[in-house]
């Protein structure tokens, strides 16, 4: 699906089922295009403007300086398992 895009994308990243990129281009268009290649599989889209979520970090732009801190869901408890 990259391929068939008008434009360069600078970023592009992907674990499993997570994707992360910068588009040059307005993004509601892009994911139609997605969502219409195979309908049984939906994306869904997150704007960030200085600040993104991903995988289980915040990924801020300052200064034109990225820097990144650790992202939680509202509900974090802080309990893990013992295995």
């Amino acid at each position: 699906m990259l391929k068939t895009l008008n434009f360069d994308i600078s970023f592009d990243y992907r674990h499993v089922d997570d994707i992360i990129m910068t588009i040059s281009s307005e993004a509601n268009p892009v994911l139609q295009k997605f969502n219409f290649y195979y309908p049984r599989i939906q994306f869904t889209c997150e704007i960030g403007n200085k600040t993104i979520n991903f995988l289980d970090i915040t990924i801020i732009i300052e200064n034109n300086v990225i820097k990144f801190d650790i992202s939680q869901i509202v509900s974090f408890f802080g309990r893990y398992l013992n295995y």
